[in-house]
């Protein structure tokens, strides 16, 4: 009598679960270790030259919150080289990684706002993310710092006697006096 080979066993179900768990849990190995390398790989990619494949790696990065990818990613933008510089773009990265600690990413914030270059020119705004920087460590924040807060960019210019009224009534007087300042170097 021949014995019937056909008849499945017991334990093929189980066997097969096997394999298929190898194989998902091998194609989740990969993943893992491709996703840990990508914002290496993205800085091969910016060092090879291959820039649109950088900004697709750092672009997924960036969104998924990575400090690193998103201030390269700003820089990649504001050099415009090999993409399309947009200012904009580099602002907005930026400020998602300033706002996670990167003193680099907030001093560069301080320039924009200080030369309106990706935002709208605020010079308040500049010293707050230079003072953010130099918080954060970035030593060259401490000379725009002084340059902003010694200069006239901060004192509003007194239109007419009544705007000098105005600011002694809400008793500014730091702003007083880089207005009236300004007046005096104008008439000298």
């Amino acid at each position: 009598m021949a014995k019937n080979n056909a008849q499945p066993t017991q334990h093929s179900g189980f066997g097969a679960l096997c394999r298929a768990a190898i194989i998902v849990g091998c194609g989740l190995t990969l993943s893992s270790a491709s996703f840990a390398l990508t914002l290496q790989d993205a800085r091969l990619s910016i060092r090879t030259k291959q820039y649109k494949t950088a900004e697709q790696q750092l672009i997924e990065l960036a969104k998924a919150g990575d400090s690193d990818a998103q201030y390269l990613l700003g820089s990649l933008y504001n050099s415009g080289q090999g993409v399309k510089r947009n200012y904009e773009k580099s602002a907005f990265w930026l400020t998602q990684a300033a706002n996670q600690g990167d003193a680099k990413a907030s001093y560069t914030l301080g320039v924009y706002y200080e030369t309106g270059k990706g935002s709208t020119k605020n010079i308040e705004q500049a010293i707050e993310w230079y003072q953010k920087a130099l918080e954060q460590g970035e030593s060259k924040a401490e000379q725009r710092l002084a340059a902003l807060k010694s200069s006239n960019a901060l004192a509003p210019k007194a239109q007419s006697v009544s705007d000098l009224i105005n600011l002694i009534r809400a008793n500014d007087l730091f702003t007083l006096e880089k207005s009236l300042q300004t007046e005096t170097q104008k008439g000298l």
